[in-house]
C-alpha cells in the first residue's frame, strides 16, 4: 500500500468479471490508489475478479482477503489493470484521510 490512506462510507455495487452472479451491494469503507475495503454480505473468495461500480467509477480489482466478521464479511481488493484511484477523479461519500499515529516517547521499536 503507498500513498494515503482513506476511511469512506459509500454504497457500492459490487460484479464479478465474468457476470455469473447478479451484482451485489455494499459497503466501501476504506480506500487509498492501490485497494480497497469492502462490508458485504457474499463472501467472495479469494483471486475472483470484481468491479466496483458507483456512480461515476467502474474500478476493476481482484479479491486479495476475505475475513468472515460478526455480521458480514471484510473484503480487500486490490486494483488491477493499471487502474489506481485518486479522490479527484472519484470521491466516496464521508471521506476521512488516515493520519499515522505517532509512536509514544519511549516505545519499543
Amino acid at each position: 500500500m503507498t500513498g494515503k490512506r482513506y476511511l469512506c462510507s459509500h454504497l457500492v455495487q459490487i460484479r464479478l468479471e465474468d457476470h455469473t452472479l447478479s451484482p451485489q451491494a455494499a459497503v466501501l469503507e476504506q480506500i487509498d490508489e492501490e485497494t480497497a475495503i469492502f462490508g458485504s454480505e457474499t463472501d467472495y473468495p479469494v483471486e475472483i475478479g470484481i468491479v466496483i461500480d458507483a456512480e461515476g467509477l467502474a474500478a476493476p480489482a481482484r479479491v486479495v482477503v476475505t475475513r468472515e466478521r460478526e455480521t458480514d464479511f471484510e473484503i480487500i481488493a486490490q486494483f488491477t489493470q493499471g487502474y489506481r484511484w485518486n479522490k479527484q477523479a472519484w470521491t466516496p461519500d464521508h471521506l476521512l484521510e488516515v493520519t499515522p499515529k505517532h509512536k509514544a516517547k519511549g516505545a519499543a521499536d
